[in-house]
């Protein structure tokens, strides 16, 4: 029997708006000494014909007073197409996935005790084929975060894996979004807005152009959630997503195909004072197009004109993403009649009719039974 499941995706690009853009984030360390080392990442959509990474990005420094203390232009540092891992070992994604991880690093300095600085990118747009906002094309993305004013030398959380590239539909997934933190402060998680930044103008370079040459000051507009989605019910699933403030775990079962757009925020806390948010924005495709685990094998020719004389039978199995076997034969009374090969030879005691079952990856969360 073959199984055979197809998915049309919607890759509509924004041409030179970048409408490839599929997330990012926004942290530093401090190398002491006034130092900060500046740390943007860029997720794109490498199937997508937008424009491919910006080299440089720019990234405006606001002080206190939102007045911009310094534009920087971050070269493009590394990029690579981050793995076709699916986030349950359950089901492996389908070839044609792909998403791009861009890393920007730069330095700056900033005198110490005259903060808060706030460090900003924004870019235009997001794909038109997103379904959880409104009039996706005309919103942009705002990657922000805050260096507080303190003396002592503060790095942010950092996020500590990338997230996956696609998630299976109606597959229960715990996807970590823990984050790193080098100062010893609390970390607490929770689900919030994305940000907007960015416009459609093409030929500028001011706040309403893809690609502004100067983020705009603080406070950001939040992107607004069609109903029935929130700030909370992101994703369309069930159980809900939902994530653990005190490790960053992320669970839940996409129970539709599509594309769905979330951040992941992170408050360093210490001693009670809000130091920094770290925020990622992301973009989620559900799709139906996964292979999950699925017993199955040969079945034998009932045809009594063309069974094989003897006793001495071959299988052949027919599983889905599997790595391991587990056939019994269905010999009765005894319980030497099995084999942990994938394609394996039995002899029969004797002629008749025998029930055989066939177990793929045995023994884990994944397992599939048939009986024929």
């Amino acid at each position: 029997m073959q199984r055979i499941v197809t998915l049309l995706l919607l890759l509509i690009s924004c041409g030179l708006q970048a409408a490839h853009l599929v997330g990012g984030e926004l942290s530093y360390q401090c190398l002491g000494n006034n130092q900060y080392e500046i740390r943007l990442v860029i997720y794109r959509d490498c199937a997508s014909n937008g424009a491919p990474f910006d080299d440089p990005a720019i990234v405006t420094v606001f002080n206190a007073s939102n007045s911009v203390y310094a534009n920087l232009e971050l070269p493009l540092y590394s990029s690579r197409n981050l793995p076709i891992n699916a986030p349950n070992s359950c089901t492996s994604l389908p070839s044609f996935v792909c998403t791009q991880e861009g890393i920007y690093l730069d330095t700056i300095s900033l005198p110490a005790n005259t903060g808060p600085f706030t460090f900003s990118h924004q870019r235009c747009c997001r794909n038109s084929s997103i379904d959880n906002i409104p009039n996706p094309r005309l919103w942009g993305n705002t990657y922000t975060i805050q260096v507080p004013n303190q003396i002592a030398c503060n790095s942010s959380p950092s996020f500590s894996s990338a997230p996956p590239v696609a998630l299976c539909l109606n597959q229960y997934v715990q996807i970590d979004m823990g984050a790193s933190e080098s100062d010893g402060d609390s970390l607490h998680y929770f689900l919030c807005s994305p940000l907007h930044g960015g416009g459609s103008q093409t030929n500028t370079t001011g706040p309403n152009s893809p690609r502004p040459d100067t983020s705009t000051a603080p406070p950001y507009t939040q992107v607004p959630f069609s109903a029935p989605y929130s700030t909370s019910y992101p994703i369309a699933s069930n159980p809900a997503f939902s994530i653990n403030p005190q490790t960053g775990l992320l669970s839940g079962t996409p129970d539709q195909v599509g594309q769905y757009v979330f951040a992941v925020c992170v408050q360093e806390w210490r001693n009670g004072t809000l130091l920094s948010t770290l925020r990622r924005d992301f973009q989620f495709n559900v799709t139906s197009a996964c292979v999950r685990t699925a017993a199955d094998f040969e079945p034998q020719d009932l045809n009594p004109y063309e069974l094989c004389t003897g006793k001495t039978i071959s299988f052949e199995e027919l599983c889905l993403n599997t790595i391991e076997w587990y056939w019994d034969f269905g010999v009765p009374g005894v319980s030497n009649d099995t084999s942990y090969r994938p394609n394996p030879t039995f002899t029969y005691p004797d002629t008749g009719v025998y029930q055989v079952t066939l177990i793929a990856n045995p023994g884990t969360g994944c397992a599939d039974t048939i009986v024929r």
